[in-house]
């Protein structure tokens, strides 16, 4: 496998030329990108090949993780795989630099720029003559994507290989995989789904603190909700519950979804409380406040 082992060594060459630009905002500590790249159980009797944190300007945090496949994967007979992902503050950073690398492999001499440099760090034996750069495809993957094929002549071996980068949210992602066969669309679109997938399980809401209530829990009176504090910017909302005099049995009040309530003569003898639900495009979660004091 000498031709896997000289394209493993490009893999950090693929964000060569992207522009940078500063993140707009800190991204929780929820969000973990050693989670989001493949994952050993993603590919069965693989052998993680590499790990580590990949830091880069202008990004929070990143990841790399790569495996030697024992049996080939997929009709492109799939032997090598290096999955990794940098987390962006905001999303208009992982546009602005998939937007870089979509231009950069639109353009033929930046397409043949980026073979120099495969070139060069292949090093010796390796000749430009060896490495056919392929057009770009916009393959519907994630948010947006782009892929790369190669197709490389090693001592008498022909290898083929395909760059993938996508964009989920403010996650970008690259997956490079290497093949005995010409690389096929099916097997990329289930090893990038996978990592789709990772990222949303990393970025669904998740509840730092719970609401709180102000007022006095009396017949008449106004109730105020205020939020709790969340993790991977949900969209909120408020649902007030009734509740019985030991804080169980809860059920929603029909129609109270305001940060106000206030207090019905039907809640006298009974406990109140408001659970907030966190909603964004991976998913919903929720929490409750405590209760109030009986209602009089």
């Amino acid at each position: 496998m000498a031709g896997t082992q000289v394209f493993g060594r490009v893999v950090a060459l693929v964000t060569a030329g992207a522009a940078v630009a500063a993140a707009s905002a800190a991204l929780a500590a929820t969000a973990d990108p050693s989670q989001m790249a493949l994952r050993p159980a993603d590919l069965p009797g693989a052998k993680v090949a590499g790990r580590a944190p990949k830091a880069r300007t202008g990004y929070v945090s990143s990841y790399e993780r790569s495996f030697d496949l024992g049996q080939p994967y997929g009709r492109s007979h799939i032997v090598y795989v290096s999955s990794g992902v940098e987390v962006a503050g905001a999303v208009a950073k992982a546009k602005l630099d998939l937007a870089a690398v979509r231009t950069v492999m639109r353009s033929s001499k930046g397409r043949e720029q980026f073979a120099a440099e495969v070139v060069k760090s292949a090093g010796k034996g390796f000749k430009r003559k060896d490495l056919t750069v392929g057009k770009p495809l916009t393959p519907q993957l994630g948010d947006e994507a782009v892929e790369l094929p190669l197709t490389l002549k090693y001592k008498g071996i022909r290898v083929y290989t395909a760059l993938t980068w996508f964009r989920v949210d403010r996650v970008l992602s690259l997956l490079y995989v290497v093949g005995a066969r010409a690389v096929v669309q099916a097997d990329i679109a289930k090893l990038t789904s996978l990592v789709v997938a990772h990222v949303g399980e990393q970025f669904v809401p998740v509840a730092d603190a719970p609401p709180t209530i102000s007022g006095t829990a009396q017949q008449g009176q106004t109730l105020t909700a205020t939020s709790g504090t969340w993790s991977n910017s949900p969209s909120l909302g408020f649902q007030w519950q009734h509740c019985d005099a030991a804080g169980a049995s809860c059920i929603d009040v029909p129609g109270a979804t305001t940060a106000t309530y206030v207090v019905a003569s039907t809640d006298a003898g009974a406990t109140l409380r408001v659970v907030e639900n966190g909603t964004n495009r991976f998913g919903t979660a929720s929490m409750q406040s405590v209760q109030t004091a009986v209602v009089t």
